[in-house]
């Protein structure tokens, strides 16, 4: 960062910013059907398939919103992902699995397809 001029009135700065900035920003709309949407909720524990133990992570985020990006651009190309966590990292996931064989399975097909992964456990 560079030094601040010394002559500059750092509360007049602030005033105008306020007076033009924050009723700009309250006053616009977001634009398109998906902008608004939440991301989908993380499936609860009673969701989880009995016995299932692993699944395949593809990816993790800070934000919902990067998670739900990458989890529509995969089903866009048949990958049906999902989303866990409620806070950050939201992980995005494929598959429940009893074994990490059938979790290694999956890891390979979706290699195939150019999806890289690891083996996660599932945490109950």
């Amino acid at each position: 960062m560079g030094r601040q001029c010394a002559t500059v009135d750092r509360t007049l700065i602030a005033k105008v910013m306020s007076d033009t900035v924050a009723p700009a920003i309250a006053s616009a709309k977001v634009v398109g059907s998906d902008a608004a949407k939440p991301a989908k909720p993380t499936p609860k524990l009673a969701d989880v398939p009995k016995g299932a133990r692993f699944s395949v992570q593809l990816a993790a985020f800070d934000t919902a919103e990067e998670a739900e990006r990458l989890v529509k651009r995969l089903r866009t190309r048949g990958i049906e992902a999902r989303i866990d966590g409620t806070a950050k990292p939201f992980r995005v996931r494929v598959g429940y699995f009893d074994t990490r064989a059938a979790a290694k399975a999956e890891q390979a097909k979706l290699k195939q397809r150019g999806q890289s992964g690891y083996i996660a456990e599932i945490t109950k």
